[in-house]
């Protein structure tokens, strides 16, 4: 008895200590995490034409609280000049529920407007969804593919609506005649999209004198945890593992179980609303972002992210039932994703299912706000469901990034 007491004792002793030996399964890294290339390579790289070379610049905690204090500014804006005048937003259908919440958190309506095939506003139909009392729109440049914004620029300057360009996903590079985040009033990015940071986001202009923001200097316990965050990313990025190749075989085979996966935890309300507030977005980035996000910035990332792209488009550009709803990047961007574009929601929940059961590196925006209308003719709405969003960012190797086009094509045949 004592015996078998001691076994169990030391058994229970052990088990804290099994992760320091044992290798863990691990999904493959969806974000970026620090680069293993000397710092010296992008630090003293030049600075494409972008969000982060604009004449003016402020830091913000993330690219949502820079959303927030572009629509800020916007109102400020429209209220000086016709007061009262600033009631509602114009906001597409197709999103993260993050870039919805800015607009609640202020108590301002949200106007969804519809999208072409080419992820655009039909201008023909946009004067239908705005109010006497819209001031602004909101239009992102979806999976990093900069797109010409002129004639939205052209409209909302008909109408004294502020265009706010939301580069989370389209960081640098040209956009048609401009570079990104030179169409709009206002433009944000999302640096933790690009670089290893947890936290980091950008409030832009190319015409509009910003002035400081006043915001608060992170508090030391969130400076220390992005330190460990860092850390955390890296070593598990090392030890990062996936059975891709063994869903291949089952899609090939017609067998894909669906993973039980439990939903994503996000509340009605997404990012905590602390008194009308987005939660967070009184603090400036922590002085570790601004270090570690000129990576962010480098031809060299977005070289390797141009590559995945590429990839991806070598593995399911040639099967027939898949599209991909945006060009070949050009020479000077950096893709955020590959979206691939499945005909029909069924068979694309079942590939999400099967992909993220093999802990693949994918992303769907299948949970709109709650009170998103159902448009005529709108692609968004389709988007939500049939669109699978694969990542192109630096940190994956080449053998994971083929595992993964290759076990989307072989899940293609077996849905499809």
């Amino acid at each position: 008895m004592i015996s078998g007491r001691k076994e169990v004792t030391e058994s229970q002793n052990l088990q804290p200590l099994r992760k320091y030996y044992v290798k863990p399964a691990m999904a493959l890294p969806r974000a970026p995490v620090v680069s293993r290339q000397s710092p010296s390579a992008w630090w003293q790289a030049p600075r494409p034409a972008g969000v982060p070379t604009l004449p003016y610049r402020q830091w913000t905690s993330s690219g949502r609280a820079a959303l927030w204090q572009a629509i800020r500014l916007a109102r400020e804006t429209r209220e000086a000049l016709t007061p009262g005048a600033a009631g509602g937003v114009l906001v597409p259908t197709y999103h993260p529920r993050t870039l919805i919440a800015p607009v609640i958190a202020q108590g301002l309506r949200t106007d969804f407007y519809p999208l072409t095939a080419e992820g655009l506003p039909d201008l023909a139909q946009l004067d239908a969804y705005a109010r006497l009392d819209t001031f602004a729109l909101v239009l992102p440049h979806y999976f990093g593919a900069g797109r010409s914004l002129a004639g939205v620029r052209k409209w909302c300057t008909t109408r004294g609506i502020a265009l706010l360009e939301d580069c989370a996903h389209a960081l640098f590079g040209q956009a048609g005649e401009r570079p990104v985040g030179h169409w709009g009033d206002y433009a944000t990015a999302s640096l933790s999209k690009f670089s290893p940071t947890p936290e980091a986001g950008l409030l832009a202009s190319a015409t509009h004198a910003i002035a400081p923001l006043r915001l608060a200097e992170a508090p030391w316990r969130e400076q220390l945890k992005i330190a460990k965050d860092l850390w955390d990313h890296y070593w598990l990025a090392s030890q990062a593992d996936d059975d891709l190749v063994g869903l291949c075989r089952r899609a090939d085979a017609g067998v894909v179980p669906l993973a039980r996966l439990e939903p994503d935890p996000v509340s009605t309300v997404p990012e905590a609303l602390v008194d009308g507030h987005l939660g967070g977005a009184q603090h400036t980035a922590p002085w570790l972002a601004h270090l570690v996000a000129r990576e962010a910035t480098s031809p060299i990332a977005a070289a390797q992210r141009r590559k995945h792209f590429a990839t991806y488009a070598h593995y399911l550009g040639g099967v027939p039932e898949l599209q991909c709803p945006v060009p070949a990047p050009a020479d000077d961007s950096a893709p955020y994703v590959y979206p691939v574009w499945f005909p029909e929601a069924g068979a694309a929940t079942t590939a999400y299912r099967a992909l993220r059961g093999a802990g693949a590196a994918v992303f769907r925006w299948d949970r709109p706000w709650p009170q998103m209308p159902q448009l005529e003719d709108d692609f968004g709405g389709r988007w939500a469901e049939e669109v699978l969003q694969l990542p192109c960012h630096p940190t994956l190797t080449q053998p994971q990034v083929e595992r993964t086009a290759l076990a989307v094509a072989a899940l293609a045949r077996h849905c499809l």
